[in-house]
């Protein structure tokens, strides 16, 4: 036999070998027929534009023209059903002895000595003690409704702050307070980015921008430092010249090592958790004894039936797996190798879609839905375009109200200010 013909015969073999593993697959996962290992390009229904990664930062954004591009390309892993609740069981476990360990770091008691209640609400907030709404508020969590120092926010959920009581102050006898000031004078100036706004490293052409430095001091005398932070900072200035995002750094305290913006000047700063319905800060209201008494019991079951609308939400989801029959798939990313997965709060990048992951757990699990969406099921939620029509549009897993400044598990389209169409992705396989 020739060469010529062993050739031939090998490739048949080939073809053969692999058609029958394209067919086990196809019988196993419905009408869309993808390899085991298969490379595809995911496309938003939405824009006509493919997911990629970015080099600089590691994040899903979908906002390129084709998937030509390694980044532009994700390795199809497929997932069991059986091995969902399994990834699933684990990573709740693994929170659970986080919270309970000491090298957690977290704290559960609160100022009055509360347990936190482990409850976590719309957004991913609350379970245990943290500042979880901006960087200037002070570390809580949401407690039982008879810890004595709670107070009653929006949905009449009840927490309670976790830093302990400021001591009275002891006033410094006038040696005590020069010798304060001279130390505090001398003291070399060292400026910082907020904890929730990390400088993100990345220098411009002119090698501007890593960290907090005065970079254009010699145009422009006693400019306050700056640098560029990342796409996911709710409080940073608007993009420069450059297409980024960039906050001013401030100095730090020495009297106060914790940096924060300042909440804005002569306005009441609402926390979800602190506020009531009509926007009337707290300490204007009755003892929440009295007011328990006010309230009906019509009124109070509707609070209650909004407070875990979410989790009813979360349920519904989960529960629709079980009818439509899914494909479970992991996607890795061609250009980083890494899993994509979603941030879960307090994460930096929380609710949002990077590849900079290398273990698969359940943030980096998907269901393919036959209407084209995708399910994370890690934050049980929807994934969609953020901001479709921004040049640098994000994937993400939630969506934000009007009064919202972080996202909400997206889990009901409808409650999406966008077409459906932005939670649909087309799958396009790729050959070489």
């Amino acid at each position: 036999m020739t060469p010529m013909w062993n050739t031939l015969l090998g490739a048949a073999a080939g073809l053969i070998v692999s058609a029958g593993l394209f067919a086990i697959f196809a019988r196993t996962h419905g009408e869309m027929q993808l390899l085991p290992q298969q490379v595809v390009g995911l496309r938003s229904r939405l824009t006509g534009k493919y997911m990629q990664v970015a080099d600089d930062d590691g994040l899903v954004y979908v906002n390129a023209n084709s998937s030509t591009a390694a980044s532009a390309r994700f390795r199809i892993i497929p997932l069991s059903a059986s091995t969902i609740p399994t990834l699933r069981s684990l990573a709740a476990t693994h929170d659970r002895a986080v919270s309970a360990a000491t090298w957690g770091g977290r704290e559960l008691k609160t100022r009055s000595g509360c347990k936190c209640s482990g409850f976590s609400n719309e957004h991913g907030f609350g379970r245990y003690c943290h500042a979880w709404e901006v960087s200037y508020q002070e570390a809580w969590c949401y407690v039982n409704d008879t810890c004595k120092g709670a107070k009653r926010g929006s949905f009449g959920r009840y927490s309670e702050v976790c830093t302990p009581e400021a001591p009275p102050d002891d006033p410094l006898s006038y040696k005590d307070e020069q010798r304060y000031e001279e130390e505090v004078w001398k003291a070399p100036e060292v400026w910082k980015a907020p904890p929730s706004c990390p400088c993100s490293g990345f220098s411009n052409k002119h090698g501007f921008g890593s960290s907090c430095q005065a970079w254009e001091s010699a145009l422009s005398p006693g400019q306050t430092p700056w640098c560029y932070v990342h796409d996911n900072c709710s409080f940073a200035k608007q993009r420069g010249s450059f297409g980024r995002k960039h906050i001013e750094c401030e100095p730090q305290s020495y009297n106060h090592p914790r940096l924060s913006p300042p909440p804005p000047p002569n306005t009441t700063v609402f926390a979800r958790r602190l506020d009531n319905e009509a926007g009337i800060p707290l300490e204007g209201l009755v003892h929440r004894q009295t007011a328990r008494r006010l309230v009906s019991t019509e009124r109070h079951l509707r609070q209650l039936a909004r407070s875990h609308a979410h989790e009813v939400e979360e349920v519904t989801l989960l529960h629709s797996l079980s009818t439509t029959k899914p494909r479970y798939v992991a996607l890795v990313s061609e250009a980083t190798n890494g899993f994509v997965t979603i941030g879960m709060p307090p994460d930096k990048f929380e609710l949002l879609a990077h590849a900079t992951s290398a273990a698969l757990t359940a943030a980096a699990a998907f269901a393919i839905l036959p209407g084209g969406e995708l399910m994370a099921l890690g934050p049980v939620a929807l994934l969609s375009v953020c901001e479709p029509y921004n040049a640098k549009a994000l994937l993400c897993a939630g969506h934000k109200g009007k009064r919202d400044s972080n996202r909400k598990f997206l889990r009901d389209v409808k409650k999406l200010p966008l077409p459906t169409s932005a939670t649909q992705f087309t799958i396009e396989k790729i050959w070489w």
